[in-house]
């Protein structure tokens, strides 16, 4: 597995960029694991919108 981030000293990691980053790991990802996910939270959308477009996600974890 290689990890690929076009974020390199890019300083502080925010939202936005964090964002961006996983939309750029899920382009080239064949499938998507993901250990934990908030209800309401932007990876939850992001896997909303992955799954939308047919993109294979698996969680891991949800708070009960």
């Amino acid at each position: 597995m290689a990890v690929v981030s076009g974020m390199a000293g890019a300083g502080r990691l925010t939202q936005q960029r964090a964002t961006e980053r996983n939309a750029l790991v899920a382009q080239l990802a064949q499938s998507i694991v993901v250990a934990h996910a908030s209800p309401g939270g932007s990876l939850a959308a992001q896997i909303d919108h992955w799954r939308q477009v047919g993109m294979r996600v698996d969680v891991l974890a949800s708070p009960p």
